[in-house]
């Protein structure tokens, strides 16, 4: 069984569209949480809501990036313990294959 440990979670949601670029990108959550050291190698989605009746398509995405650093670093110059990275669209198709 892996130890409690604390970590600072930040999520980044970045908008895509295309022909345009990046048309956004912004903090969604920063806090910090518990989480089970084994946890830090993979990330649990299903928090990420998507609108069924507007799901994401080629045109316009959105990536969704989660970085768990040490519970009192500094976002700005330390690396990230671990960073998981998806786009909607990849969700999308996993929910409705």
């Amino acid at each position: 069984m892996s130890k409690l440990i604390k970590v600072r979670e930040v999520i980044t949601l970045k908008g895509w569209v295309e022909g345009s670029g990046w048309s956004y990108g912004q903090v969604y959550s920063d806090e910090v949480i518990d989480i089970a050291e084994g946890d830090l190698k993979e990330i649990d989605w299903d928090w990420y809501e998507i609108d069924s009746d507007n799901p994401p398509t080629e045109d316009e995405d959105t990536k969704i990036i989660v970085d768990l650093y040490a519970e009192d670093a500094d976002i700005d110059e330390d690396k990230p313990l671990a960073s998981h990275t998806k786009w909607a669209s990849e969700i999308w198709a996993e929910r409705h294959g």
